[in-house]
């Protein structure tokens, strides 16, 4: 499986000119992979999470692909990002309350990178 690069801790806070700086996105690392008309999610620790996100494994999509990216959720009545949210939906194991929990408070699923498309895999190139 596909294991995403883990975050590193710094002393001092990184500004560089020459980069160009992205906002936090206050969610966790998920691994989309769809490979033989089946869709699986993984955790950033390669544990199978498909289960807590039934909205995000129905994407449309007809090709073999591997994603990597952040699940996060937003707050309905504020639009800032409910990292709250994306910990219980974590947290829940009764099915009915995962199916109920995303269709009232749907996660939203940014991709940083295509690691793997149409049978080639794409982490070494530039």
């Amino acid at each position: 499986m596909f294991i995403p690069m883990l975050p590193e801790v710094y002393d001092e806070p990184f500004n560089d000119g020459e980069y160009i700086f992205e906002p936090k996105i206050d969610g966790h690392r998920l691994i989309y992979s769809h490979l033989n008309r089946t869709t699986r999610l993984y955790s950033r620790f390669n544990q199978d999470i498909t289960r807590l996100y039934p909205e995000l494994y129905h994407l449309a999509v007809d090709e073999d692909i591997v994603l990597d990216g952040e699940v996060a959720a937003v707050n309905a009545a504020t639009g800032l990002i409910d990292y709250e949210c994306v910990e219980e939906r974590l947290r829940l194991r009764n099915r009915r309350e995962i199916i109920r929990r995303s269709e009232r408070h749907p996660v939203n699923y940014i991709v940083f990178d295509i690691l793997y498309y149409k049978g080639r895999d794409l982490r070494g190139r530039r």
